[in-house]
């Protein structure tokens, strides 16, 4: 038997047709005469010719299979998750940090560093992963930077004393402390990303990023070693994420378009950086954070002012680190995380590299097996195919903690995803960001 798929739409803008698959991403304007057919379910009006090229873009599907691309794509997140070949580690060399952010936790918490004895547990910890060939590495912190010398020896340990082959290479750090000896090390260790924040425009990053104890301006420094980062290692991408919320989102047109300038390194790129401020009882965002499902909005005034935003649908993979079994947050006491927001918090310690012979506390089960982005209501969804899942941590605590955080595709109502398709119609070719989270 011959069924629409879940994934078919079709719908009409004035006088004209159209049809979107989200599965196969096709788009195309109809008639109104294959609108009907489709809409009324009577496949018995077409040729065999139509109905097999119908079923080859997905647009029908045989009633048996109407969940085959649910499932397989279910199976193809869990091989990946489990897979033994590849291990991502996002290291915290120290929590301390050079900033006093004004909206960050890390105050209210200690300072640590890490030791020669959890350096030497994280060689023995990769080295247990016998299947392991890559490895993605990441530094994080605190302020990872204030931990170079850590940085710098652990590093020539992972490449001397491990088998593994280093094939992704970051840090993430607020930029302040990128000297020219930071840069040489990472130019002759194979940078593969910097991701470097700004809090907005220089007036206003000043008044939130600044130098811990003297209250120094930050924003003139760190512009200038997003130059000299961008330009000494030019096959490095160096990501800028500016943060916004209601209040400031403007500030990202500007910075966009400034390192978007002819003259600025081809490899510097500028994306929003979402903040998820939470309300006072920590079960939902704040009325000055966006939702996913306002995100298009926000993404199409950013395109009215010139910004180059693709906001045609792309197919998304889906989850993060928390359910993939081989990607752990190691902090400087051996200490095991799942999750970035976790990072410094005791309570969300799910293991520890110098006890593995300890059973993972059930914090590590609960995050692993029951934040999978496949729920019950995601098998019938139109949107399935271009969704990432939403944010695990916010799927944890909304089964867990009684909270009500949106974890829906950008495309908050069918009319933003129609409007999304119909700018497809003159996109240009050359757009350097897509829609995302």
């Amino acid at each position: 038997m011959i069924v629409k798929s879940i994934y078919t739409y079709i719908f009409q803008r004035n006088t004209n047709y159209y049809l979107y698959n989200s599965q196969t991403n096709f788009f195309s304007e109809i008639s109104q005469y294959l609108h009907d057919v489709i809409k009324d379910r009577e496949w018995s009006k077409l040729s065999k010719e139509e109905l097999s090229m119908l079923m080859e873009k997905k647009i029908v599907v045989c009633k048996e299979g109407l969940y085959d691309f649910f499932n397989a794509e279910k199976i193809r997140f869990l091989s990946s998750a489990y897979r033994e070949d590849r291990l991502s580690l996002i290291i915290v060399p120290t929590t301390a940090c050079n900033f006093a952010c004004p909206y960050c936790f890390e105050p209210k918490k200690s300072s640590k560093a890490m030791t020669v004895e959890v350096m030497d547990g994280i060689i023995s910890f990769i080295n247990s992963h016998k299947k392991a060939e890559d490895l993605y590495l990441t530094w994080y912190g605190g302020e990872p930077l204030l931990a170079f010398d850590i940085i710098r020896t652990l590093y020539n340990r992972i490449k001397t004393e491990t088998n593994v082959t280093i094939k992704h290479h970051s840090i993430t750090t607020n930029g302040f402390l990128c000297s020219e000896d930071v840069i040489d090390f990472f130019k002759e260790t194979d940078l593969s990303r910097a991701q470097i924040t700004l809090d907005g425009i220089k007036d206003r990053h000043n008044l939130t990023r600044f130098v811990k104890g003297t209250h120094a301006e930050t924003y003139n420094v760190i512009s200038d070693n997003i130059l000299s980062l961008a330009k000494k290692i030019p096959s490095a991408d160096i990501a800028i994420r500016v943060n916004i919320n209601r209040m400031n989102y403007m500030d990202f047109v500007e910075l966009y378009k400034h390192y978007n300038a002819p003259e600025m390194p081809s490899n510097i790129s500028v994306y929003p950086g979402i903040i998820r401020e939470e309300t006072s009882d920590q079960s939902s965002l704040c009325v000055n954070s966006y939702k996913n499902g306002e995100l298009f909005q926000l993404y199409k005034i950013f395109k009215e002012y010139g910004v180059l935003v693709n906001l045609f649908p792309r197919h998304k993979a889906k989850g993060c680190m928390m359910q993939k079994l081989n990607a752990n947050i190691i902090g400087p006491e051996g200490e095991i995380y799942k999750c970035w927001n976790d990072v410094n918090s005791p309570n969300k310690v799910v293991g520890n590299i110098l006890t593995l012979d300890k059973e993972p506390s059930h914090l590590f089960y609960n995050y692993i097996n029951s934040t999978l982005p496949f729920e019950d209501r995601c098998r019938d969804c139109l949107q399935f195919p271009i969704c990432d899942g939403g944010c695990g941590f916010h799927r944890f605590r909304n089964k867990f903690e009684g909270c009500s955080f949106d974890t829906c595709n950008v495309y908050g109502t069918l009319t933003d995803l129609e409007d999304a398709l119909l700018t497809s119609l003159d996109i240009s070719s050359n757009n350097k960001m897509d829609l995302r989270l």
